[in-house]
Order: C-alpha cells, then structure tokens, then sequence
C-alpha cells in the first residue's frame, strides 16, 4: 500500500467520529437529529462511569409520578440514579433542562406516531424501564443550575411524570 494512502486511511479513521458530530437533518432525509444526543455535550454534565460514582439516588416510577419529585445535588456530584417502575406500563427518566425535555417530547410524540419503540432510543441522558422492572442511570453534573427528570413517553410528562433536580 502507498504511504499517501495509508495516511489518508488513518486521517479518515481518526475523524471519523468528529464527523458524526458534524451530521446535521440534511444528511438523513426524514429524520430530526436536531435533539439527537449521541455525543452531544450537556450543559449541566455527562454520563458518569460506575467507578466514580459518589453516590446512589433511588427514584421511583409510580403510575404517572416520580418520587421524590425533587432532589437537590452537588456540583461535582457522579450519581447512580436506581430508577424502579412500580406502575404497570412502561416509563423513560431524562435528565435534561427545560428547552432539551421539551425538544425531547416532540421527539418521542414523533417516534410514537411514525411507529417507532421508544425503548432504548439510545439517549444517553435518560434510562427507559419497562413496567415493574429497575434500571440504572449514571450521571455526573458539572454545572450549579436547575433541571428537569421527566418520563416524556407522550402522555406521561402532561399527566404529572417530572421532577426537578436542583445542583448547587
């Protein structure tokens, strides 16, 4: 192989993730990328690793309700959040601000109407768990504000399935 083609190969491979990043609606026709988080960078924090973990919250999905409904953290804080469904349908937890749970809604009404599971649509600020089983999500916050945790399953969010998260 010619050495121009193998760095051309290996320039290719090492961009390769930023030009995922750099996808826009355009790209795939049909489809709204434009709350897509896949590497998308959050404003009060990132997924958290198992090892950093400085605490676990318990959150419970009642039928149209989280509890608690309000929780209070610390900057710098890598939560296990240990999400329980005790209701008989499915629900989703999302952490996000109040303009990402609201694209978030639409994005989910969207996926509901084309058809689409909304189980594991691979966000990686929310956890789906089905009805009467737990699951986990691991986050930590970088940033002093206030969020929401909502379950944006059309209906859900309207119903009373939300809470706040307030970082100090």
């Amino acid at each position: 192989m010619h050495a121009k083609t193998r760095l051309a190969g290996a320039i290719l491979i090492w961009a390769m993730p930023a030009i995922g990043f750099a996808m826009n609606d355009s790209d795939m026709p049909g489809m709204d990328h434009s709350n897509h988080q896949h590497g998308q960078a959050f404003s009060f924090g990132h997924p958290g690793r198992a090892a950093e973990v400085t605490r676990t919250v318990a959150v419970a999905m009642n039928e149209m309700s989280f509890s608690p409904a309000m929780l209070e953290l610390k900057k710098g804080e890598t939560i296990r959040f240990v999400v329980n469904n005790k209701s008989d349908v499915d629900h989703e937890m999302t952490l996000g601000d109040e303009p990402l749970q609201a694209a978030h809604r639409k994005e989910m009404l969207a996926m509901a109407e084309s058809g689409m599971t909304m189980n594991h649509h691979g966000d990686v600020n929310a956890v789906s768990v089905p009805a009467g089983k737990s699951g986990e999500l691991i986050w930590t916050f970088t940033e002093a504000t206030t969020i929401e945790f909502d379950c944006d399953i059309p209906g859900h969010y309207e119903a009373g399935m939300k809470g706040v998260i307030v970082i100090r």
